[in-house]
């Protein structure tokens, strides 16, 4: 599945926090899913539950992050707070569009999208997401 897939490079992206990379590759191996079942041309229910997971954990995720940093006094939190909120509406489009799509009798979503999601997502934890497991650390913040 997604998450072994995604393993093999995954050591590239790691933040050495063993909580926020658990997460990552979580929210990862359901992207694999997602593009995955997009290219095998799966639509109806194995989409919505896709869609909905990474809705979900991607919700669990970003409140870990933002309650440590909250903690922690981490001097980009608003910053890091409004890249996880462009994320959410990414995704919530997702979910919208293909809501949209079913109603007009169309089921089929790009896979373009889902790429999208992800180049996002590793690109936020090569950049933001490195700093703040540094500022984290530091702080003694290790769980």
């Amino acid at each position: 599945m997604g998450e072994e897939r995604s393993t093999g490079w995954f050591s590239a992206i790691r933040t050495g926090l063993e909580w926020q990379d658990a997460d990552h590759r979580h929210l990862i191996g359901a992207m694999d899913l997602l593009e995955d079942s997009l290219s095998a041309g799966q639509q109806g229910q194995v989409l919505d539950d896709i869609l909905d997971r990474i809705d979900e954990y991607a919700q669990h995720h970003f409140a870990r992050e933002e309650e440590r940093m909250q903690a922690t006094a981490y001097p980009d939190e608003a910053a890091h707070r409004l890249a996880h909120d462009d994320f959410m509406e990414q995704v919530e489009g997702f979910v919208q569009r293909r809501r949209q799509d079913r109603s007009q009798g169309r089921l089929i979503l790009s896979d373009d999208l889902a790429i999208a999601l992800r180049r996002w997502f590793v690109r936020h934890i090569q950049t933001m997401d490195q700093d703040l497991a540094a500022h984290l650390k530091q702080a003694g913040c290790l769980d």
